[in-house]
């Protein structure tokens, strides 16, 4: 395959923010390769945020609108949720390429890259990207240490979070920390946020994708579990700490030049891509992580 064969390219990543994330790097690739390549993203919102505004993405689709296209590219995770478009999409492309994920041992990103791969290039990690913008409000507090808690998962992986987040912001707060709290109108809804002191920053569900993009570049922490915010702090190399529980650390590790792992060991985690992923009701792996652990990480980073 030579890419200056093709002049249009629809890519299919439907799934959340992280995994878009771990997409620009190929996305980049493409577009040194090939400059003048049309390349169109299918996805869902919030995740397609990241890319919308870039000069490497020419168009970003929620479902596919009658264009045709040289070659679609199927990301590992396309089938989850838009696989009602699958006919749709197989039409519009001339030939269609599905990537191939069976290994949990390298990163998603390096997954990603097999795209420019196919056309030959063989070149050095291109960087991560994410769109930001500056919100309106200004949350973050020069005078103090400013601290992004990301308490955040999909409905699907509830068992990725980490039940000690209040305890952790009530220790910061007493530290004299400027806390922001960030995620979208799910945690908003979840987070009870009234057990917290009054001083904490409740941005939950106030924020664009760029506008939180943002608010991390600017903070001198980000802490959260294995989830999309927390790789947006680790691409902008602000110190990040990640808590691991029922996830795989090599599949899920973030780009990011500053990031600490905190995960407590147990002998039936991970379970990622396992049944016990979806019957576990007592999530030790993460009860296990305790307060004491992140703040020692943090003390660390």
């Amino acid at each position: 395959m030579e890419i200056k064969d093709y002049s249009s390219m629809l890519i299919v990543m439907d799934q959340g923010i992280g995994n878009m994330i771990d997409l620009t790097p190929a996305l980049r690739v493409l577009k040194q390769l090939k400059p003048d390549l049309q390349i169109t993203v299918l996805g869902r919102q919030p995740a397609l945020q990241i890319v919308e505004k870039t000069e490497f993405v020419d168009k970003v689709l929620t479902e596919p609108d009658g264009s045709k296209y040289d070659i679609g590219i199927l990301a590992i995770w396309w089938n989850y949720t838009v696989g009602q478009y699958t006919q749709q999409v197989v039409d519009s492309c001339k030939e269609v390429f599905q990537l191939d994920y069976r290994t949990i041992d390298k990163p998603e990103w390096w997954v990603y890259l097999e795209i420019p791969r196919l056309f030959g290039w063989t070149g050095d990690l291109a960087e991560p990207f994410c769109y930001i913008k500056e919100p309106a409000a200004i949350y973050i507090d020069p005078e103090r240490v400013n601290i992004a808690i990301a308490d955040t998962a999909a409905k699907a992986s509830q068992n990725k979070r980490w039940p000690y987040f209040p305890d952790l912001v009530n220790a910061l707060i007493a530290n004299d920390h400027n806390v922001i709290l960030v995620g979208s109108d799910a945690e908003a809804r979840e987070i009870q946020v009234d057990k917290m002191p009054a001083s904490v920053i409740n941005c939950l569900g106030r924020l664009s994708v760029p506008e939180t993009g943002y608010l991390l570049s600017q903070c001198d922490y980000v802490v959260g579990n294995d989830c999309g915010i927390a790789q947006m702090g680790a691409i902008f190399n602000v110190p990040t700490i990640m808590i691991f529980g029922p996830t795989y650390v090599p599949k899920n590790y973030p780009l990011g030049k500053n990031v600490k792992v905190v995960r407590h060991t147990i002998d039936c985690a991970p379970c990622q891509y396992t049944d016990k992923w979806q019957n576990c009701q007592d999530w030790q792996c993460m009860k296990q992580v305790t307060l004491e652990d992140v703040l020692r990480a943090l003390q660390e980073i």
